[in-house]
């Protein structure tokens, strides 16, 4: 069988293949084949590259642990990341503003009859169970965004 390009229904490669070299290409053909050594990634013998401060959680200079709650809230500069130190006090307010209405519901409710008193204290509690549960939730997901564009800011 010859080689014709012309010719209808022929589907034969030319002699020496496509890329007018005769073999196999320089590392298998197909997947799952490792290139070889050296086929991509840094020259051998040069440092190990990754990311600054050697990795997630490692120090940069906008991960600053020593500073204070205040001097973080009236950093007009907006040098270092506030947020991390801001929601434990968030947080805190949250479960005390939790806690303060469901004692105010259940007094209120106490005082008109004792009966739905003791309903609204055992409601009361699941729900700040509940309502803590999607604080916590909340604030951890604001802290993983916030973790997040610190690391793309270093």
């Amino acid at each position: 069988m010859s080689y014709d390009p012309g010719a209808p229904g022929d589907r034969s490669q030319p002699p020496g293949g496509y890329g007018g070299q005769g073999g196999p290409p320089p590392y298998g053909s197909g997947y799952g084949q490792q290139p070889p050594p050296g086929a991509w990634g840094p020259p051998p013998g040069s440092p190990p590259q990754g990311p600054p401060g050697g990795g997630y959680g490692g120090g940069g200079q906008f991960q600053q642990q020593g500073q204070s709650f205040f001097s973080g809230l009236f950093d007009f500069k907006f040098a270092t990341f506030f947020t991390g130190a801001m929601l434990p006090v968030v947080y805190i307010l949250g479960l005390v503003y939790l806690v303060a209405t469901t004692i105010s519901e259940v007094y209120n409710t106490f005082r008109i009859d004792a009966g739905y008193g003791i309903l609204a204290l055992l409601l009361g509690v699941v729900f700040i169970a509940f309502f803590a549960g999607l604080l916590k939730v909340g604030l951890e997901l604001v802290k993983a965004v916030v973790e997040g564009a610190e690391r793309d800011r270093r």
